[in-house]
């Protein structure tokens, strides 16, 4: 009995011990090119990340059940507007398309609205909460990973993005 229950504990710890390595140590490290994806928009339009090569790119997973994500979607999606340098993609985690449209009522997204629902990008991206936002280069590369909602109209943001941009040149 005591040796099925130190082997169950050893079990626990090593699963325990892998969780947390992937929590902890970053999936990408800078200048990494990141991994290509494909998804249908909220109006059935396939987009490739690729088809924004050439500019910086914002990929942003989250979820209309996510109550940062909900706070936070407006302040990106301002940012979108005002940036001409930056696209902006927003991944959805909701398995609904419906839900992601009911949530865009009255609020015209100024970027596309991918559709991830079986979480594929996600995983692929090592994205395993949300809200969660990586910024690539203008030739698909790593540059940071923002975890968490993020203030996207506070100065002290936009001067970090901006520096990540300069520095990944």
């Amino acid at each position: 009995m005591k040796i099925k229950l130190a082997l169950i504990f050893i079990f626990a710890v090593l699963v325990l011990a892998l969780f947390t390595y992937e929590q902890i140590v970053p999936p990408f490290s800078s200048g990494d090119f990141m991994p290509q994806f494909s998804l249908l928009d909220t109006k059935g339009n396939k987009i490739n990340l690729s088809d924004f090569r050439g500019q910086p790119v914002l990929i942003h997973f989250w979820a209309t059940w996510c109550p940062q994500c909900v706070e936070e979607i407006p302040l990106l999606n301002n940012f979108a507007a005002s940036s001409s340098k930056i696209k902006v993609l927003a991944v959805s985690e909701d398995e609904a398309k419906e839900a992601v449209a009911e949530f865009f009522r009255g609020l015209e997204p100024s970027f596309p609205v991918l559709m991830d629902s079986e979480g594929l990008v996600a995983d692929t991206y090592k994205s395993y909460k949300v809200p969660e936002t990586f910024l690539l280069d203008e030739n698909g590369k790593f540059l940071h990973r923002f975890i968490g909602a993020v203030s996207w109209d506070n100065p002290k943001v936009l001067k970090k993005v901006e520096e990540l941009l300069y520095l990944g040149r």
